[in-house]
């Protein structure tokens, strides 16, 4: 699996939201390297440790994210919520599991990170873009 490359395309106009989401991809590629080197840190605990940040930082952007939708009043703003309120819920249960000792695969985590983090911005966050620069915001 290879590192993600930001790519411009993918921004959606809003500069905040597009730095946050850089910084998101910057820790899966900071997570990928971690548990793909060959490092004498246990990968668990390279695992526990970035998926911690990623939880902390999905936090962050979420809370920065709906609250812009909020005040801009945004009409798909609960179902976008949901989303990330489900993918919060996914990263804290294979955080948790760790906490726990359970043998999470990284080819598993990385997917899984990779595969929500590009498909949500490419499609759910794209729509928000759109409805952002209608409002000429």
């Amino acid at each position: 699996m290879e590192n993600i490359i930001w790519d411009p395309a993918w921004n959606i106009g809003h500069a905040e939201i597009d730095k946050q989401h850089q910084k998101w991809v910057e820790i899966f590629n900071r997570l990928r390297n971690a548990v793909l080197s060959e490092s004498d840190e246990k990968p668990d605990e390279v695992q526990r440790t970035t998926l911690k940040e990623m939880l902390e930082y999905t936090h962050y952007h979420f809370d920065s994210e709906e609250k812009l939708m909020k005040e801009t009043n945004y009409s798909e703003a609960h179902g976008h919520w949901r989303l990330h309120k489900e993918f919060d819920k996914t990263v804290y249960e294979k955080y948790r599991g760790l906490e726990g000792n359970a043998l999470i695969l990284n080819s598993d985590l990385l997917s899984l990170m990779k595969n929500w983090l590009l498909g949500h911005i490419q499609t759910e966050d794209q729509k928000f873009g759109q409805y952002l620069s209608s409002l000429s915001i």
